[in-house]
Parts: structure tokens; C-alpha cells; sequence
């Protein structure tokens, strides 16, 4: 289940009608397809280190990987965390 943290707005399309729009508009279809095959690379890099890497390497890679997405605060680094991270 998703949960927004700030109040937001989302585009849903029932399933005729965006399998209409990918027909109409190809490049719709690649972009999602692109995008999803980014994800799942991602989550398979992921979950490839988590079983197959010692505790230590695989929290330093986690710790460099939030530390990018991180923010400045003061004289600190901010780091935000979902519940599931």
C-alpha cells in the first residue's frame, strides 16, 4: 500500500484506456518499458549484494548510496528513510 507523506494529486488511467493511449502514442509505451527495466535493475543489484555480500561491504555501499540522496542541514548530512529502508 502506498502512502503519500505530503498532499499530492495522481493521474489513474483504467487499463482500456491507457492501452489506447500506448497504441496512439508508441513512445508512451517505450518510456514506461525503459523506466520499469531501469527499476528492476536497480532491485536486482539490490537484492543480488544483500544475499551474496558480507554485512560490512554491503551496509558501506547502503550508507554511500543514502548519503547521495541525502541533503545539507546545518554542519550535517540529512538522510531521509522510509519505513521499509
Amino acid at each position: 500500500m502506498a502512502q503519500a507523506i505530503f498532499s499530492c494529486k495522481a493521474l489513474i488511467w483504467s487499463v482500456p484506456v491507457f492501452a489506447a493511449l500506448s497504441e496512439r502514442f508508441p513512445l508512451l509505451e517505450r518510456n514506461m518499458i525503459r523506466i520499469l527495466g531501469q527499476r528492476l535493475q536497480v532491485l536486482e543489484r539490490r537484492f543480488q549484494e544483500i544475499s551474496s555480500v558480507r554485512a560490512a561491504p554491503w551496509l558501506v555501499r547502503e550508507l554511500v548510496r543514502l548519503l547521495q540522496r541525502g541533503r545539507r542541514a546545518y554542519d550535517a548530512l540529512e538522510i531521509n528513510l522510509s519505513r521499509e529502508e
